[in-house]
C-alpha cells in the first residue's frame, strides 16, 4: 500500500508542528450534513473563486467557438448573447 506520510524512522518528526492538536480527529457538523449527497459534497469543499472562474472560462468556451458549432448565424446570436449578458431566449 502507498504511504503517503514519511517515515519517522528515517526523517523524524517535524517540530515545526509538535503538539499542534493532540485531541481526536472527527467530521465537523456542517459536514455530516451533506455528507449523503457527493454533488453537495463536493460544492461544500470546493471555493467560491473555483466556481467563478469555472463560469467565467465556460462563458469565454462558448463565445470563442459558437460560430464553429452554430454556424454563421451564430455570430448575431452570440453578439445579443454579450449585449444581454444572459445564454436563454436565442
Amino acid at each position: 500500500m502507498l504511504t503517503l506520510f514519511a517515515d519517522e524512522t528515517k526523517f523524524g518528526p517535524d517540530p515545526t508542528y509538535a503538539d499542534l492538536y493532540d485531541g481526536s480527529y472527527v467530521p465537523t457538523k456542517s459536514v455530516l450534513a451533506v455528507v449523503e449527497d457527493p454533488l453537495a459534497l463536493l460544492f461544500y469543499f470546493m471555493p467560491p473563486k473555483l466556481w467563478a472562474q469555472i463560469a467565467v472560462e465556460s462563458n469565454s468556451y462558448l463565445f470563442r467557438s459558437a460560430h464553429g458549432r452554430f454556424g454563421r448565424s451564430s455570430v448575431k446570436v452570440v453578439a445579443k448573447w454579450r449585449i444581454s449578458g444572459t445564454f436563454g431566449g436565442v
